[in-house]
């Protein structure tokens, strides 16, 4: 199971590829991120490399390593609009389902009330 720095290097460094914090192409400082992250080079490389089978970086064998981002700035738009209107329907069908529970709790509960009353 990964470490607490590890997991947050790991969801970090995809939120920043999506966002565009990071350009597309740009070599990866394996030592800068290892201090920012608090963690070794080792766990680092293991990120990256699973980052690399997702599509986020391309690992070149002895080589540099650089941020693998395919599409350009529109294409992250579209897609993080897109995921934020799936993240607001969600929750909306979530609350929705969870609100018809609710009115039947206190329908219930009122029943439970008439019944002691009688």
């Amino acid at each position: 199971m990964p470490k607490p720095n590890e997991s947050i290097c790991s969801d970090d460094l995809r939120k920043r590829i999506l966002s565009l914090d990071i350009n597309r192409g740009s070599d990866i400082d394996e030592v800068s991120l290892s201090k920012e992250y608090g963690i070794s080079r080792t766990p680092l490389r293991e990120i990256l490399h699973r980052l690399s089978g997702d599509g986020y970086v391309r690992l070149e064998e002895n080589r540099r390593t650089d941020w693998n981002v395919e599409g350009d700035a529109s294409t992250f738009a579209s897609l993080i609009a897109l995921r934020k209107l799936i993240k607001k329907r969600s929750l909306k069908h979530v609350v929705s389902f969870h609100s018809n529970k609710i009115h039947n709790i206190y329908d219930v509960l009122e029943r439970i009330d008439a019944e002691l009353i009688n």
